[in-house]
């Protein structure tokens, strides 16, 4: 059974970075259906640069030609903050038989201890952490703990939930926060994000200055 990934983030805005890292998991994972969720309140970080649906219609714009990849705007719907056991409760409840994945950065993955209701999204989803190359992090006691029993190679996704999975793919040295700082000073990030993209933010004079803020 095809396998669907859900891969959330703010996507402020969304670079080739994301897009190339979305592909190469949908390939890693036997062709599985990627779906890039928004998210509209990020509980653990600061708040996005521009409003929510800029945020849609550029991550749109970017996966326009790949067939494998959705995006889907279930978290801008929803009022509050965008916490991830809610969405993935939704997903299983859409899909009560589909292998799902939850993908998260390993920085991402360490803080995973103060999320709301965290030990629970494992029974929702296998939870898929993304690595750079010679990349290493500090674990908490507690996190490697719950983790110790649960990891798994990428075949596990022939089950439906339960597993964590830590990869390392190939990353791209991008960063949103330097496309930002890029945008506000004029320069080009045509190396750094898809051209329907920039020709978006231009047109619409995002990241030039603070009223684009949600």
């Amino acid at each position: 059974m095809t396998a669907t990934l859900i891969f959330g983030g703010t996507f402020d805005p969304v670079h080739f970075g994301h897009v190339l890292s979305a592909r190469a998991l949908g390939e890693c994972f036997d062709d599985a259906r990627v779906v890039m969720v928004p998210c509209q309140v990020p509980p653990h970080r600061s708040q996005p640069a521009v409003k929510a649906r800029h945020r849609l219609k550029m991550l749109e714009l970017a996966v326009a030609d790949e067939p494998m990849i959705t995006v889907d705007d279930c978290e801008l719907k929803r009022e509050g903050k965008s916490f991830t056991f809610d969405t993935l409760s939704m997903y299983r409840a859409q899909l009560p038989d589909t292998p799902l994945c939850f993908v998260l950065g390993n920085d991402s993955w360490v803080t995973l201890p103060t999320w709301y209701r965290w030990r629970e999204l494992i029974n929702l989803a296998h939870l898929v952490v993304l690595a750079r190359p010679g990349e290493t992090v500090a674990e908490s006691d507690e996190l490697q703990d719950w983790a110790a029993g649960r990891l798994a190679e990428p075949d596990v996704i022939s089950r439906k939930a339960g597993s964590v999975v830590k990869l390392t793919l190939e990353q791209f040295d991008i960063s949103a926060t330097n496309v930002r700082k890029a945008l506000s000073e004029g320069q080009s990030v045509s190396d750094y994000v898809p051209a329907d993209v920039i020709n978006y933010i231009n047109e619409n004079q995002l990241y030039r200055n603070t009223h684009d803020r949600t």
